[in-house]
This record gives C-alpha cells, structure tokens and sequence, in this order.
C-alpha cells in the first residue's frame, strides 16, 4: 500500500519543479542576475571560464526550461503511478 511520505514526496518534488518552472518563465530578469552570481561565484573558485559560460548559457537558453518541464512530467508519473497500477493490474485471488 501506498505510505503517505511517498505520496508527500512526490507531491513536495512536483510541487517544487513547478515553482522553478514558473520563477523562470514569469521571472527573466531576476533568473538571469541569478546566473550570472552562480557564474561569478564558480569563476571566482578557479573554474574553466568557457566550461562555466557554457552552463550559463544553458541555464538562461531554453534547454534548462525543457529539462526542468521533463522533471514535472517525471514526478507528475511517477507520483500518479500508484494511483494507477492498481485499476491496470488487478490483484487476483
């Protein structure tokens, strides 16, 4: 049976993709400076300059916003899932 913390679990992690997804869609220019701190702060501890410019890149280009969407379609399956299997798979017997 389905114990509540893994339903609240799921819950918490749909939830929290969903506010990323959203803070980064509504929000432009707050995530935008929001990179370029977490850029700053890698160039600063001695990382590749190129190598940090390209996650950057990734973080404000759509690539991001597409992996973060596929981790809302995760968590929302996976979540959903146990619901599911049982209507699905009958237990006989």
């Amino acid at each position: 049976m389905l114990s509540l913390f893994s339903i609240l679990v799921g819950v918490v992690f749909l939830l929290s993709f969903i506010l990323w997804l959203w803070y980064m869609l509504t929000r432009p220019t707050q995530w935008a400076r929001f990179t370029e701190k977490d850029h700053d702060f890698w160039v600063k501890r001695g990382l590749p300059v190129k190598w940090v410019g390209a996650c950057k890149d990734f973080e404000q280009g759509r690539g991001l916003k597409v992996l973060v969407a596929f981790c809302i379609l995760a968590a929302l399956v996976l979540t959903i899932t146990p619901f599911i299997l049982p209507f699905i798979f009958p237990r006989h017997g």
